[in-house]
């Protein structure tokens, strides 16, 4: 839920998470469809458009609206010639029923809390310890921003980048808390 406000940095967290899943990935990526432009979210294998809903609140539904644009979306890429291979919609909370009905119905693909059963979102987290910037206890809004500047959305991306926009005492700091949280994972 810290990913937001915009949802920007949870657009570069499941880009990285599908990175992991074995995919290339384009961020805001602009596709022109028979109709109008499209900001792509997340484009993967160059065919494969996602649309990121991230909602600043528990509880709130990932709902049939935004299943339907995310569909239309691929259509109007379709009939403009694009090769849509496949259609996600990705959500850090959960789907509501009627959404859940016409993502089977259409094909699309959903990812969120609990969505597919056994393979959500907190699934591939676990398996991939792909835990979120957030989970840093000391992280200030601040450097969250500038983290999000150098695209580390992840602690394992944390550890591993040179980051050359935090201090270096700082930046040891949040190295180490990240590894005793991964390695605790």
């Amino acid at each position: 839920m810290l990913l937001g406000p915009s949802g920007f940095k949870f657009e570069g967290f499941i880009a990285e998470l599908f990175e992991k899943l074995g995919y290339k990935t384009r961020s805001d990526v602009v596709l022109k469809g028979k109709c109008v432009n499209h900001e792509i979210d997340v484009l993967l294998n160059d065919n494969v458009i996602v649309e990121c809903k991230y909602h600043s609140q528990a509880g709130i539904y990932t709902g049939l609206k935004e299943a339907l644009y995310t569909a239309m979306r691929g259509i109007d890429l379709m009939e403009a010639g694009f090769n849509v291979e496949e259609i996600w919609l990705v959500t850090n909370t959960k789907f509501s029923r009627e959404a859940k009905e016409f993502a089977k119905c259409r094909g699309m693909k959903l990812l969120g809390w609990r969505e597919p059963e056994n393979r959500g979102l907190e699934d591939i987290i676990e398996e991939f310890k792909l835990y979120p910037i957030t989970m840093l206890s000391t992280v200030t809004n601040e450097e969250l921003n500038l983290l999000a500047m150098e695209k580390v959305y992840t602690l394992s991306s944390l550890i591993s980048k040179d980051i050359r926009n935090i201090r270096e005492d700082r930046l040891r700091e949040l190295k180490e808390e990240a590894r005793k949280i991964v390695e605790k994972g």
